[in-house]
């Protein structure tokens, strides 16, 4: 009697541990706010994998520390570089980073005008990162509230679910 019950429940208990299981390194996310406009927008739904090493450019969501509201930024500079901004331009430990996902942003601006404003040298400690949202002209992140602290961070963006016509994989 008990083994053909159980046998009965064993397709919902196992994805019952499925779900958890997923749960415990995928985290579901909503974009609030337009800083990582025009590649992320308000209301789009995201999955989060729970993770710690980061790369450049990695789109990661962290808890600010003032607030701990999460905030969606990109990761621009990594533990223990310098870095800073020259007529908009991105120099790391003195070499010059192209910003290919700001390309597009960059067309619409005025002449004369920079998306971001210069940011004199900036050295990372070993255990952060340096973020800025996409929409530098607006967006709240470390040339306000400082680095973010790596045991802040809740994990990368990977992949967008909602709307359905902007389903996508994030590298």
């Amino acid at each position: 009697m008990f083994r053909k019950k159980l046998i009965k429940w064993s397709p919902v208990i196992l994805c019952l541990l499925l779900f958890i299981g997923f749960l415990r390194y995928i985290v579901p996310v909503v974009v609030k706010g337009d800083s990582m406009v025009p590649n992320l927008m308000e209301n789009q739904r995201l999955f989060v994998l729970k993770r710690r090493q980061l790369d450049r450019f990695d789109i990661i969501v962290f808890r600010e520390e003032e607030t701990n509201k999460p905030l969606i930024k990109r990761v621009i500079g990594l533990p223990g570089e310098t870095i800073r901004y020259e007529n908009d331009i991105l120099y790391v430990d003195g070499k010059k980073i192209e910003e290919p996902f700001l390309a597009d942003l960059k067309t619409t601006l005025a002449k004369n005008t920079v998306l971001t404003d210069d940011i004199f040298e900036t050295r990372i400690p070993y255990d952060a990162y340096f973020v800025l949202g996409d929409n530098r002209k607006i967006s709240r992140d470390s040339r306000i509230f400082g680095v973010v602290i790596q045991e802040e961070v809740i994990g990368e963006v990977k992949f967008r679910f909602w709307p359905p016509n902007k389903i996508n994989r994030f590298p």
